[in-house]
């Protein structure tokens, strides 16, 4: 996967890109399946690094995530800002 990270001028928005191999069977599996499950793929990855960033989801990086206690969790979850419902 290839990132990218750009803003407009004066923009308090950052976008990173993802894309998709379509001539590896697994990327070409994944594009798929995104393109069907989901509208909005930007929130789905935001939540994904999310659960990730707080411990609900292993990473693959060599660092183990922090495991905060439960109610430090829905703290943070509640103070994140992201449209959870």
């Amino acid at each position: 996967m290839n990132s990218r990270q750009s803003a407009s001028a004066g923009s308090s928005q950052k976008m990173l890109t993802v894309t998709f191999d379509i001539s590896d069977p697994l990327e070409k599996d994944l594009y798929m399946f995104i393109h069907q499950r989901t509208d909005n793929f930007s929130n789905l990855a935001k939540h994904l690094l999310f659960a990730w960033r707080h411990g609900y989801q292993k990473g693959s990086g060599n660092q183990s995530p922090k495991i905060a206690d439960p109610i430090t969790k829905k703290n943070e979850i509640r103070n994140s800002g992201l449209p959870f419902g």
